[in-house]
C-alpha cells in the first residue's frame, strides 16, 4: 500500500462522537438537496445555529469524492447511503459542540506543534501508522521527509490536496485530545468517596425478611380512579420512563410484485422456441451469450456432480440437449459443449508476497523466482512459508492449503494448479499479491463435462405490474381511514404488518426494503388516521396507515393510561400492606411470629452486599438494599415498600468492609473508571443542552 494511500485513509480521523473513535463515512450524492415540500431550505438546528440544506449537501459532495478516491468505487448501495448520511450528521453535530468549547477554552494547534507531531521526535500515531513498515510496524522519519518533498512533483495537486487534509485532520484530532484531557484532569476522587465505595463492595449482610408482594393480591381488590391516575402523572411526568423520543406507528399491507401464469406461459413458450435454435446453432458460447439471461460460464463438472435437471447428459454425446426444464422461478436449457479427462481435486501449498510500499507487482514476481531457486536447491519451502507468507493461517502450517477442488480458490491460482503438473512450481499473481505455489499432489482424473446453458427467468409483464398495482390502488382509494383499512384487510385476508416507533430517519422496516418515502409521508404529509397512496418498494406495491404519531416530549397520559393505572394500584396496595404490617409489629414480634400474622413464610438472604444492586430472592430492589446498609446486627427494619413488594428485615449479622490504610490504589480504579466514560458523557451533555432539531427527514 502506497504512502498516498495511508494518507487518504487517515485523513478520516476518528471524529464523530468525541473518543469513540467512529470513522468518517460519507454519502452518494444521488439525492441533491432541493428543498422540502414546506418550504424548508435548512436540514436542522444545532444549538441555536441552522444547518442550510445547501451547505449541508456540500459537505456529502466533498466527502463522496473523498470517498470514491480512497476505496474506488462507482456507486454506493442504499443502506451504505444512509448509515453514511447519517454518520455525516452526527459530525456536524459535534463540530459545532464541541467547537464551541474549544473556541471558548481557546485550545488551538500551532505551527510549531503540527510540526513536532509531523516530523518530531515523537510524532502523532496517525503519521507513524501512515508511514511505518505495514510487515514490522517500524517508523522511519525519513520517509516523511522524503514523501514532504517529492509531493510537488504531482502536477495534478492530488497529493498536496490529500495532504493538507490529512494535516487538517491532525490538527482536529490534536484539539479534541487536548480537550478531553483538560476534563479527564479536572475529575477528582476524594478519600471518603473510596472509603464509601470500600464500604459499598465489601460490607456484607446476612438477612431473613418477610414478605408480602404485591403479585399475591388481585388487582380488583383496588380500585384506582381517574383523578388519582391524573395526579400520579402530574408528580411522575418528570421520569425518563415516561418520555419519549419522535416516532410513529405504521400499518401497512404489500401486494407482492410476482409474475402471473401467464407471464410463466410466456417465458415456457420463449424457451421452447430458443431451445430448437440452441440445437442447430455453431456458436454455443456466442449464441448463449446473447440470449441468456447469465453469459457463459465455462462450468466442467465431474459426472457425479451433474445438476438432476441435466443427469441425462453424463452418457451423452456431445451436442445433446436437457430440458426446457424449470429450476425455481427460471426456465433452462442446457447443452453439452465437450468433454475431457482432469482431476477433481489438487493438494497444494503457497507462499503469498503483498505488493504494497514502493514495489511493484514485477519487483516481488522477481522476488518469488529467486524463492523458487533456493527452494529447488535447499527443499525448504515450508519453512520459508513460516517465516514469509503474509497468508497467515496457511504459513503457520508451511504454506500448506491441503485438497481443494475447482472453483474454490481465486481463478489465477485454482488455474495454475489444476492445469500444472504434480511438482510444478508456477508464480502467478491474484487479488492478494504473488503466489509461490508447489503443487503437491492431484487425484485421479475422472470424465469432465462442460455444460452450456440459457436461462430466462421468469418475470412480471407489463400487465401484470399494472393489475397489482390496479388491486393495490382499488384497496388505498375505498379504505381511507384506520378502522375501514383494518376491516377491509381483514375482510380481503391480507396479513397486516405493524412497524412500531419508526423514528425519522430510520433506514429500516419490517418486510420492506429501503421504506424512506413512506416514513417521509408519515412524518411530513399524514396525520393519523391518514392511509397513504400506493408506493413502489423493492418487489412490493405498499398500502399503509398511520396508526400512531408520537410527539418528542413526555407520553400523553392516554397513551399509557394502562400503565399508569397499574403504577397507582401498586401504591395503593403497597399503602394498605404496610399498614397491615405495622399492626403485626406490634409488641416487635420474631420474623415467625410476623410471617405467621401475614400468613407468609420468613425468607433469607446472605452476602448481601449495596453494590450489587440486588437481593437474593428479591430482585432489584434499591429501597430495601439502602435501608440494610443503614442497619446494625440484630436490627429489623419498618416496613419498605420495594418495587414488587413491601418487606420488612431482620439482620442477622453484618460483616464490615475490611480496613484499608491505603486508599491510593482504589482512588486511582476508581479515576480510571470515571475518567473511560467522560469524554462520551460529556459529548452527550453538550449535544443534549444544545437542543438538537433534526428536519432531514423533509428532505431525505
Amino acid at each position: 500500500m502506497s504512502i498516498l494511500q495511508k494518507i487518504r485513509e487517515k485523513t478520516y480521523l476518528a471524529l464523530i462522537f468525541v473518543g469513540l473513535g467512529i470513522a468518517l463515512f460519507v454519502i452518494d450524492p444521488s439525492s441533491i438537496f432541493s428543498g422540502s415540500q414546506r418550504g424548508e431550505t435548512h436540514v436542522g438546528i444545532i444549538a441555536g445555529q441552522k444547518i442550510e440544506g445547501q451547505d449541508f449537501e456540500l459537505k456529502v459532495q466533498e466527502s463522496i469524492e473523498n470517498y470514491k478516491a480512497n476505496y474506488q468505487q462507482a456507486n454506493i448501495d442504499e443502506a451504505t447511503k444512509e448509515a453514511i448520511r447519517n454518520q455525516t450528521w452526527e459530525q456536524q453535530i459535534q463540530e459545532i459542540v464541541m467547537g464551541a468549547q474549544h473556541e471558548e477554552l481557546g485550545i488551538t494547534v500551532s505551527a510549531e506543534e503540527l510540526f513536532d507531531m509531523i516530523q518530531g521526535p515523537n510524532p502523532s500515531p496517525q503519521v507513524r501508522q501512515a508511514f511505518g513498515n505495514p510487515q514490522t510496524g517500524e517508523f522511519n522519519p525519513a520517509n516523511v521527509i522524503a514523501f514532504l518533498k517529492r509531493m510537488d512533483e504531482d502536477e495534478t495537486g492530488e497529493t498536496k490536496k490529500r495532504w493538507l487534509a490529512f494535516e487538517r485532520d491532525l490538527k482536529k484530532q490534536q484539539v479534541y485530545t487536548k480537550y478531553n484531557t483538560l476534563v479527564k484532569k479536572g475529575l477528582y476522587i476524594t478519600t471518603a468517596e473510596a472509603k464509601a465505595d470500600n464500604v459499598a463492595k465489601n460490607k456484607m449482610a446476612n438477612i431473613r425478611f418477610v414478605a408480602k408482594r404485591y403479585a399475591a393480591s388481585t388487582d380488583t381488590t383496588v380500585a384506582v380512579t381517574d383523578a388519582e391516575i391524573k395526579a400520579y402523572y402530574a408528580a411522575n411526568n418528570y421520569k425518563e420512563q415516561y418520555k419519549q423520543e419522535e416516532a410513529v406507528d405504521l400499518k401497512y399491507v404489500s401486494f407482492d410484485i410476482k409474475p402471473s401464469a401467464e407471464d410463466n406461459q410466456a417465458a415456457k413458450q420463449w424457451i421452447d422456441k430458443t431451445t430448437e435454435e440452441f440445437k442447430l446453432t455453431d456458436n454455443d458460447t456466442l449464441f448463449i451469450n446473447i440470449n441468456s439471461d447469465k453469459p457463459y460460464a465455462a462450468m466442467w463438472y465431474a459426472e457425479t456432480a451433474l445438476p438432476s435437471a441435466v443427469d441425462t447428459l453424463k452418457k451423452a454425446t456431445v451436442g445433446t440437449i436437457a430440458g426446457p426444464y424449470l429450476d425455481g422461478a427460471t426456465w433452462k436449457v442446457s447443452k453439452l459443449l465437450g468433454t475431457k479427462m482432469a482431476v477433481d481435486s489438487v493438494k497444494a501449498r503457497h507462499i503469498l508476497l503483498k505488493v504494497e510500499g514502493s514495489k511493484t507487482a514485477e519487483q516481488v514476481k522477481a522476488t518469488a523466482d529467486s524463492l523458487k531457486k533456493v527452494i529447488k536447491s535447499k527443499n525448504n519451502f515450508a519453512e520459508l512459508a513460516k517465516t514469509l507468507s503474509t497468508d497467515f493461517g496457511s504459513g503457520a502450517n508451511g504454506g500448506d492449503l491441503g485438497w481443494f477442488k475447482e472453483g474454490v480458490m481465486v481463478p489465477e491460482f485454482n488455474d495454475a494448479c489444476f492445469n500444472g503438473k504434480k511438482g510444478d512450481m508456477p508464480v502467478v499473481q491474484s487479488q492478494f499479491g504473488i503466489h509461490l505455489i508447489e503443487i503437491m499432489d492431484k487425484s485421479k482424473e475422472t470424465r469432465r463435462l462442460n455444460i452450456g446453458t440459457i436461462e430466462r427467468l421468469t418475470e412480471p409483464s407489463d400487465k401484470t405490474y399494472q393489475n397489482i398495482y390496479s388491486a393495490a390502488s382499488d384497496f388505498s382509494t375505498k379504505n381511507r381511514t384506520l378502522e375501514a383499512f383494518e376491516a377491509a384487510a381483514t375482510e380481503a385476508g391480507y396479513n397486516v404488518r405493524i412497524a412500531a416507533n419508526v423514528k425519522p430517519m430510520e433506514s429500516k422496516v419490517p418486510g420492506l426494503e429501503s421504506p424512506r418515502q413512506l416514513i417521509q409521508w408519515a412524518y411530513n404529509t399524514a396525520k393519523k388516521g391518514d392511509v397513504s397512496d400506493v408506493y413502489e418498494i423493492g418487489s412490493k406495491y405498499v398500502v399503509a396507515v398511520l396508526a400512531e404519531k408520537y410527539e418528542k416530549g413526555v407520553k400523553p397520559l392516554e397513551s399509557i393510561k394502562e400503565e399508569l393505572e397499574a403504577e397507582v394500584r401498586k401504591e395503593k396496595k403497597a399503602e394498605q400492606f404496610v399498614k397491615e404490617f405495622e399492626a403485626a409489629l406490634a409488641g416487635s414480634p420474631a420474623a415467625d411470629a410476623l410471617a405467621a400474622k401475614m400468613n407468609t413464610a420468613v425468607e433469607t438472604a446472605q452476602n448481601v452486599v449495596f453494590s450489587a444492586g440486588s437481593v437474593p430472592g428479591m430482585g432489584k430492589e434499591p429501597e430495601v438494599l439502602g435501608t440494610i446498609a443503614a442497619l446494625k446486627t440484630a436490627a429489623v427494619s419498618k416496613p419498605i415498600k420495594g418495587l414488587s413488594g413491601v418487606y420488612v428485615v431482620y439482620v442477622d449479622n453484618v460483616v464490615e468492609a475490611p480496613e484499608v490504610t491505603d486508599f491510593a490504589p482504589a482512588k486511582k480504579q476508581l479515576a480510571q473508571t470515571l475518567s473511560s466514560r467522560a469524554d462520551y458523557e460529556v459529548y452527550e451533555a453538550l449535544k443534549d443542552k444544545a437542543d438538537v432539531k433534526d428536519n432531514r427527514v423533509k428532505f431525505y
